[in-house]
């Protein structure tokens, strides 16, 4: 029995010197505190409570960084507090806790000669900043001996106790290993002659059932026996009476309340021993059968589950039995019919309609529970406010688990769908009429993946330039090929087939010769049956034609454009022409200009071509950056509200633990305990995953840089950056090599100005044709034995630092090195060493004029001893803006304006 707390003073000198330690520290004025190795609190006094303002059960367990402040830490990490020394030797420090000055003394336990923990104790002394050194001298002398003297005894005790522990231990291990495996907690259970119930054994697993521990169960059977149910109290001290008096074997099941609020169903089984000392003793198993009571229950929350989910769907919803009978439906079916629950629950359609038409709703229900699929209905109906709605009627069979077929139906309201139809067909009516007055001819081309072509649309214009009518084009679209000059043909198909290559804009001006009138194609209708071919009039006309291509899903590219009759101007064109006659003394200043401007070409079409990559890269971007956004906005409320009824599922089970057999037949069959535990996880997935995405299109937009066309600070190593992210997966591992490892050296550069976006392009060039160099390299070696080199650790190294006035980076590789012929010329337009359709080498040109023209700056090539490829870019840090780079910018597209038309940003 534990000693009484109001022991008088002259019992005290009975009790045992560790006992008597105890007191003194709990009813000590100054504040003790004893931590382990780890710095963990294993005591805490009621005097360190008042002084740190946290009570012991707050400060056991905890960390001293946990419960100290910023300052009291600073301190101890200044003084050595784990390494004092094994004479024991007091170490102390002073430091301010709030508006308190407090002094430390620490000393070691030490057990064999290894410190095992530490006791300090801790003297405020802020009323003492006013006394004297003699005084304060003195006070810290007597404190010091009182305190050495108290710590021996402390070290003395714990020896003692750590020593009779070690024999508990092994004693308890004994038992402890008979238990470890059992689906449950083995114990024995004594009833004393005088009435005392205790447990002198019991396994550790009761903590898993009761949240008890073995040892408050072993000292009295009353805390378990006080989480019982008040019924299955009485009831179990009735029969533990009962098998004591017949030695009965004890089978009993009994309800609990732990601690945490958890109810439980525990079966107690036990047989009785009678002792010599009158003594009756318990030896058996108690185990959790909480999931067998709970079956019921969770077949009910299952059911009440489904009936919430479905009236959370909007649209009206049913599902009939094999008999054409309603068996489930939600609210808002009932709202549609205009009928209470109860009068629908059971009905079937001859019900609710004239016998015609429930004969002809059953003749289609049948079919399509027998499988046969049914497209989706539509029909319409005046509601009860005279108002006519549109629906959508669905049904689609499915069985269930006794094997019988059902039939699910859902309705959808589309009234408002057929008014925006409607809409729609007035809106195509006035493009029509617009298309009409157009001053040229619309057109749409399509190029099929087979190369064939066809005229989806033709506006009526086309009979007034091109005297056919839009049927006759978009019935054969060779009959306006056919139309086009003999001598222009082959220009016309060449400039239709590089737009295709590039899905550049496609502009084009020749000569077509019409056909003949209506009138006259009746007059020649013999002439041209007899000779196989169509007949033209002979007028010719020039024509010019703009457009935009885009390719489309099914891998079919379609122009959308528009074709003029510019023969006027041609006519115009060629009476000038008779006037240059004076000026060919000027023919060779022309022929140079014509060179340069050539070169100004090729530059300008690489230009535009990469700002339409870009301008196509950040529409992408913004695109998947509107779904993904949507996505992770709604996560959260979608957490929430799962949550919410993940909360309402628990809350049934805590209420009804003993659901009917056919919710619990569900509940197993869904498997609901663990897709409660896997939904959090699941939801935690779909964020990673949307952040992951994020982190992508951030970088699509950071490498396009729309925003960024002209001379800005810019921090480089974010262009190096996203251009890496934008090439991750050609870095993967591949059949012919292994994966591309980054190895990077960044200095410290501060941002610089430069053109960031085509700066991002260099990057891309001269990484994209580092990647080229190792796959072309590895693939070359395909059809030969494997090697061992196969496996050759392919890198590539990017260092950056700053010289001077100047930024250099540096780009290497470790795969096959440039021969020495093709490295003189790759910086020629158009010169490259890949394949056939593996380059334009237009790649590496663009690059050295970026750098070398546009920052005045230099490309270098090298190799290094191991024949690693270098590229080396050095650029200023400072850029001034040249003004016929002004000038290039000044004619590029305004990108904010482009921002602004997603059209525009698409067909760019």
């Amino acid at each position: 029995m534990p000693h009484s707390a109001h022991s008088s003073p002259d019992s005290l000198t009975t009790l045992e010197p560790g006992r008597k330690l105890s007191l003194l520290v709990q009813n000590s004025p100054l504040a003790m505190i004893e931590w382990d190795r780890n710095l963990i609190v294993q005591s805490w006094n009621p005097a360190a409570a008042a002084l740190f303002n946290f009570f012991e059960e707050e400060a056991l367990g905890q960390r001293l960084n946990e419960l100290l402040d910023e300052r009291q830490m600073a301190d101890l990490e200044k003084k050595d507090w784990q390494s004092c020394e094994p004479s024991g030797v007091l170490r102390s420090h002073v430091t301010i806790m709030g508006k308190k000055l407090c002094r430390w003394y620490n000393t070691p336990f030490l057990v064999n000669g290894q410190r095992v923990g530490t006791l300090a104790t801790i003297v405020e002394t802020t009323h003492q900043t006013a006394l004297s050194n003699e005084e304060l001298q003195s006070q810290l002398q007597s404190r010091t001996r009182v305190l050495k003297h108290t710590t021996e005894q402390l070290q003395q005790v714990m020896n003692e106790r750590l020593q009779t522990d070690a024999a508990l231990q092994a004693h308890q291990t004994r038992f402890d290993s008979l238990a470890a495996n059992l689906p449950g907690a083995l114990y024995q259970f004594c009833l004393k002659a005088d009435g005392h119930q205790f447990f002198p054994y019991i396994s550790a697993t009761c903590e898993d059932l009761y949240e008890l521990s073995a040892s408050a169960l072993s000292e009295s059977a009353e805390t378990m026996l006080a989480l019982l149910e008040p019924n299955d109290r009485l009831s179990l001290k009735v029969s533990i009476q009962k098998s004591a008096e017949t030695l009965c074997p004890l089978i009993l099941q009994h309800r609990i309340t732990t601690a945490s609020g958890q109810k439980k169903w525990i079966q107690m089984t036990a047989q009785p021993q009678q002792m010599p000392n009158g003594d009756t003793i318990w030896s058996g198993m108690l185990m959790d059968i909480s999931k067998q009571r709970t079956t019921e229950k969770q077949l009910q929350d299952t059911y009440t589950f489904l009936e919430h989910l479905t009236n959370a769907i909007a649209d009206p919803l049913f599902i009939k039995d094999k008999d054409h009978k309603l068996i489930l439906f939600n609210d808002s079916f009932c709202r549609f019919v205009g009928r209470s629950h109860d009068a629908l629950i059971g009905r079937s359609d001859t019900d609710f309609m004239p016998q015609a038409d429930a004969n002809e709703v059953f003749q289609q229900d049948e079919k399509i529970m027998a499988g046969e699929r049914c497209d989706a209905q539509k029909s319409y109906f005046t509601d009860a406010n005279g108002q006519i709605k549109y629906i959508s009627m669905t049904k689609t069979s499915f069985r269930g688990a006794d094997n019988q077929p059902y039939l699910l139906g859902t309705i959808r309201d589309i009234t408002q769908q057929s008014i925006a139809q409607k809409a729609l067909k007035a809106s195509e009516k006035r493009l029509k009429k617009l298309t009409a007055n157009v001053p040229g001819m619309l057109f749409q081309f399509r190029l099929d993946a087979d190369l064939s072509p066809s005229f989806p649309f033709v506006s009526e214009s086309s009979e007034t330039l091109l005297w056919l009518s839009p049927e006759q084009i978009q019935a054969d679209a060779n009959v306006f090929l056919e139309c086009i000059h003999p001598e222009d043909r082959t220009d016309f198909d060449q400039s239709i087939a590089l737009s295709a290559q590039h899905l550049s804009d496609w502009q084009w001006c020749g000569r077509a010769v019409l056909r003949a009138k209506q009138t006259e194609q009746t007059e020649q209708a013999s002439q041209a049956d007899q000779s196989g071919q169509t007949q033209l009039s002979g007028k010719t006309v020039w024509i010019q034609a703009a457009s935009r291509p885009e390719r489309r899903p099914d891998s079919s590219i379609l122009w959308d454009g528009l074709l003029m009759d510019i023969t006027e101007n041609k006519e115009a064109e060629a009476a000038l022409q008779k006037s240059e006659t004076q000026l060919r003394s000027q023919t060779q200043q022309l022929q140079t200009a014509l060179k340069q401007l050539r070169r100004t070409q090729s530059k300008l079409i690489q230009s535009e071509k990469m700002s339409s990559l870009g301008q196509l890269v950040a529409g992408i971007a913004h695109e998947i950056n509107n779904p993904v956004t949507f996505i992770q906005g709604n996560l959260t409320h979608a957490e929430a509200y799962i949550q919410d009824m993940m909360k309402i599922i628990k809350l049934y089970q805590a209420h009804y633990p003993a659901p009917i057999p056919a919710i619990q037949a569900i509940s197993d069959e869904l498997e609901l305990d663990y897709v409660l535990c896997d939904l959090p996880e699941l939801l935690q997935s779909v964020q990673a995953g949307s952040d992951r995405i994020r982190q992508i299109v951030l970088s699509l937009r950071n490498f396009s840089r729309l925003d960024e066309s002209e001379l800005k600070r810019t921090d480089i190593h974010e262009g190096i950056e996203s251009t890496l992210m934008i090439l991750s997966s050609r870095l993967k591992a591949t059949p012919f090599r292994s994966a591309i490892k980054i190895v990077k050296a960044y200095e410290n550069i501060p941002p610089i100005d430069c053109y960031a976006s085509q700066l991002n392009q260099v990057f891309m060039n001269i990484l994209v044709n580092a990647i080229d160099a190792i796959d072309i390299g590895c693939e070359s070696d395909e059809d030969e034995p494997p090697k061992d080199d196969r496996k050759k650790a392919y890198q590539i190294a990017l260092q950056t630092f700053q010289k001077e006035a100047r930024v250099i980076i540096r780009i290497a590789n470790n795969g096959p090195p440039i021969p020495a012929d093709a490295a003189q010329r790759m910086f020629d337009p158009f010169f490259t060493t890949k394949p056939i359709g593996k380059g334009t080498g237009m790649g590496l040109a663009v690059s050295y004029q970026t750098i070398v023209d546009l920052h005045k700056g230099t490309l270098e090539h090298s190799q290094t001893d191991d024949k690693q490829t270098v590229f080396t870019i050095e650029i200023p840090s400072t850029v001034l803006l040249q003004p016929s780079v002004t000038a290039e910018l000044a004619a590029a597209p305004d990108v904010n304006s482009l921002n602004d038309d997603p059209n525009k940003v698409m067909n760019i």
